[in-house]
């Protein structure tokens, strides 16, 4: 049972590194895009997940997009807890725009068991 529990935690914490570090390889000639995620925010509970994508329903016209969409998921993720109450026990930012939160802290996070 803690080898599960062990294997678990090393697998989350991998897979979470690859998804904020890892950029697909895809079109590389023509987009060249390496960049890491701007913005990860990590959530744990005993609930249902919803999903935040309706935030991008309607598009971002900001001069700066990045802001604007961190701005419109922060926002439907508000609204959200207002209407169904807070889906998530814990949650972690990671915000590269704001200089918030760390890729090791997150990793932490996402491998760590709440009490």
């Amino acid at each position: 049972m803690e080898d599960d529990r062990e294997l678990a935690s090393k697998t989350l914490r991998a897979l979470t590194e690859a998804i904020a570090t890892v950029a697909p390889t895809g079109h590389q000639n023509s987009f060249a895009s390496r960049a890491y995620a701007s913005y990860i925010l990590a959530e744990k509970g005993r609930r249902q997940p919803r999903s935040l994508s309706v935030a991008f329903l309607k598009s971002v016209d900001e001069k700066d997009i990045l802001q604007g969409a961190i701005e419109a998921l922060e926002g439907t993720r508000n609204k959200m807890n207002t209407v169904y109450g807070h889906i998530s026990e814990h949650s972690y930012t990671v915000n590269a725009v704001i200089e918030k939160g760390s890729l090791k802290d997150l990793l932490d996070f996402v491998s760590k068991k709440e009490e």
